[in-house]
């Protein structure tokens, strides 16, 4: 992933200060590998119904996360998504609390590193995106 994102760097124009992952599936279990080991390389990332199959050495540098998971996952239980979502918080020193954010039925959680927010939507539906998902992770990308 750094070679991919060295290769863009000499090609193209990029703003290295805003790195972006984004994935559906093992798409998000890439995603969350990413988070948890690029951390200070991606700025964020947006895994949607993944887990943590791809693994999860955590870097120790934050990194904001939008994450969304089907409470009816039939494929990827919302368990292994929660999981996932638990290594970030705990790389962003998160706390357990939450309040709720647009779209709902999104949380934010709080206490996390200043800067590194993390954004959590469990969503009534299965191994997809969630219907608000396009936009709440384009706003979401958009702070940064």
């Amino acid at each position: 992933m750094k070679d991919l994102l060295g290769a863009a760097q000499k090609d193209y124009c990029v703003d290295t200060q805003r790195a972006f992952a984004v994935g559906f599936s093992y798409g998000a279990m890439f995603s969350y590998a990413i988070g948890c080991e690029l951390g200070g390389i991606f700025r964020a990332i947006a895994p949607m119904s993944g887990a943590l199959l791809s693994g999860c050495n955590l870097s120790g540098k934050p990194v904001a996360m939008w994450g969304s998971h089907g409470t009816h996952d039939s494929l990827v239980d919302i368990s292994l998504g929660r999981q996932a979502r638990d290594k970030i918080l705990q790389q962003n020193h998160c706390g357990s609390q939450t309040t709720p954010v647009d779209p709902s039925p999104c949380v934010a959680y709080q206490g996390c590193d200043e800067g590194y927010p993390v954004t959590w939507c469990e969503w009534d539906g299965d191994h997809d995106r969630p219907p608000f998902g396009n936009t709440a992770v384009a706003a979401f990308f958009r702070q940064f």
